[in-house]
């Protein structure tokens, strides 16, 4: 068997082949830098009639088909052009409701790896809508998946932002970044829970021994909340009690789930060393409703 190195090549080209490639690249190492110039200069071409692409320098004839594009003034010219990035998505970042804020906060963002973060409150009389822009700004936060898995590949902290009326969060995973060096206030969620309207919020092992984001009753609300339904359960109706239950209006997360299951048991309790009817197991919720966060 014929081996490859025993193979020659038969392909040969024509000087006048070279000839034409040194010429092309000479010509568009002339469009670059003369590109260059006028963009140093302040001096661009007509914003492009093209979307989907990032901005930049691009060769017409080289990257677009020619039926259905033209170009004008010196693009036509020195046939280079700039184009405009693509409109993005604006940066979401005002949650509308607490279900919404806590949602996002573990689903989107703890789970993600978001774990160390600042949290603040914005003083009466000053906007919230210019505390967001001045944040976002500071920390080049960005909604860009794109732009954020390209700082994840560099090694570089990605942060969030994420408000509920005054009250905002500032998030970022493990990494370099300015946020982490600057501000003296960074706390880390495995070890520090997030506290917010009467929710834990934290990162922790579960049952199965994984680790997963984790929201929970905050403890002293919990406290409180057995305290209260201890000491009404003997001495209101069940119908009420079944409606006060069902009103509590935690998001039944499974450790939600687990808190609500020792509240009714303790309710149960008291009342059948009263010698009355216990409370139905039905009044405990099934499932999350999964809300949208910022509409």
């Amino acid at each position: 068997m014929e081996s490859l190195g025993d193979k020659r090549c038969c392909v040969s080209a024509s000087p006048q082949f070279f000839t034409e490639l040194r010429t092309s690249i000479a010509g568009k190492l002339q469009y670059w830098n003369a590109a260059a110039a006028e963009l140093a200069e302040g001096e661009t071409c007509a914003p492009a009639r093209t979307e989907g692409f990032d901005e930049g320098w691009v060769f017409s004839e080289v990257c677009f088909p020619q039926t259905g594009f033209a170009l004008s003034g010196n693009c036509a010219e020195n046939k280079s052009h700039t184009f405009p990035r693509k409109a993005s998505i604006p940066y979401r970042c005002v949650a509308t409701s607490v279900e919404g804020f806590v949602q996002q906060l573990a689903v989107a963002y703890v789970a993600r790896g978001y774990w160390f973060y600042v949290a603040g409150t914005i003083p009466k009389g000053i906007d919230p809508g210019r505390v967001d822009q001045k944040l976002i700004a500071k920390y080049g936060i960005t909604g860009s998946k794109h732009v954020r898995a390209k700082q994840k590949r560099a090694g570089a902290a990605r942060i969030q932002y994420l408000r509920f009326g005054s009250f905002f969060l500032l998030l970022a995973t493990v990494g370099a970044h300015k946020f982490l060096r600057e501000e003296t206030t960074v706390r880390d969620v495995r070890r520090h829970p997030i506290r917010f309207g009467g929710y834990s919020i934290s990162y922790r092992q579960g049952h199965d021994r994984t680790w997963h984001a984790s929201v929970r009753i905050e403890r002293w609300e919990f406290r409180l909340l057995k305290r209260h339904f201890v000491e009404m359960a003997t001495k209101t109706s069940l119908d009420v009690l079944i409606a006060r239950f069902a009103g509590l209006g935690f998001a039944p997360y499974a450790p939600v789930r687990d808190q609500y299951r020792i509240l009714l048991r303790m309710i149960n309790r008291a009342r059948r060393l009263a010698g009355l009817e216990s409370v139905p197991p039905e009044v405990l919720p099934k499932a999350r409703r999964v809300v949208k966060p910022f509409e």
